[in-house]
C-alpha cells in the first residue's frame, strides 16, 4: 500500500540545489535499497530527508537508526568490527543488527576516521543486495564528499559504494581556495 502525501512532499522542491527533486528520487527508488547520499543542509534537514526515504522504502516498518559519525564513531566502529567478526560476543546488542530490517543513517561521514571507514567499506563489500540483510544505508555529509575524497578525508572506494542516489540540499558550504 502506497503512503499518502506528507508535509515533506509539499516543500521537497526547496530542499535541493541541483538535480531531481527528492520526492521524485523517493518515488523512483521506493522499492529498492539503493544507498542514499545526502549532501549539505543542516543536521536536522539531513535527518529529515533520511527519515523520509526510510518512510517510503520497502523497510519502512523496520527501525530507523541514526548514528552521528562525529560524536558516535566509537559505537559505529565497535559495531562494525563485531558485525564483521560475527562470532563476537554482544552481536545481539549491535546497533547494525537493530537496523537489519530498517534504515541506518550515518550522518557527518566526513568526520569518520579512515580507521573506521575501512571496516564500513569491508561490510559494504560483503553485503549481497539480493541475499544479504534487508536494510537501507543512508549517509549524510555536511560538505562536498568529492572534496573530502580529494583531501584524503574519505576513502574513494567508500564514496563510490555510497554515492548511488544523491540529494544535494540547498545550503552547501562554499569551497575555500
Amino acid at each position: 500500500m502506497a503512503a499518502g502525501p506528507s508535509s515533506f512532499d509539499a516543500d521537497a522542491a526547496t530542499w535541493t540545489a541541483r538535480g531531481p527533486r527528492p520526492s521524485a528520487l523517493m518515488q523512483l527508488h521506493r522499492n529498492s535499497l539503493t544507498p542514499v547520499l545526502i549532501v549539505g543542509g543542516t543536521e536536522l534537514r539531513r535527518a529529515e530527508m533520511a527519515k523520509a526515504f526510510h518512510d517510503q522504502s520497502p523497510v519502512r516498518t523496520g527501525l530507523f537508526t541514526r548514528l552521528d559519525c562525529a560524536t558516535e564513531e566509537p559505537i559505529l566502529e565497535a559495531a562494525l568490527r563485531c558485525w564483521l567478526s560475527a562470532s563476537a560476543p554482544g552481536l545481539e546488542e549491535n546497533p547494525l543488527r537493530a537496523c537489519a530490517r530498517g534504515t541506518l543513517f550515518l550522518d557527518q561521514l566526513e568526520s569518520l576516521s579512515l580507521q573506521s571507514q575501512r571496516p564500513l567499506l569491508a561490510l559494504l563489500n560483503r553485503l549481497d543486495p539480493h541475499n544479504g540483510p534487508c536494510a537501507r544505508l543512508t549517509v549524510g555529509c555536511a560538505s562536498d564528499p568529492g572534496l573530502s575524497v580529494r583531501e584524503g578525508i574519505v576513502l574513494p572506494a567508500l564514496l563510490d559504494r555510497l554515492d548511488k542516489v544523491r540529494i544535494e540540499l540547498g545550503d552547501l558550504p562554499a569551497a575555500i581556495d
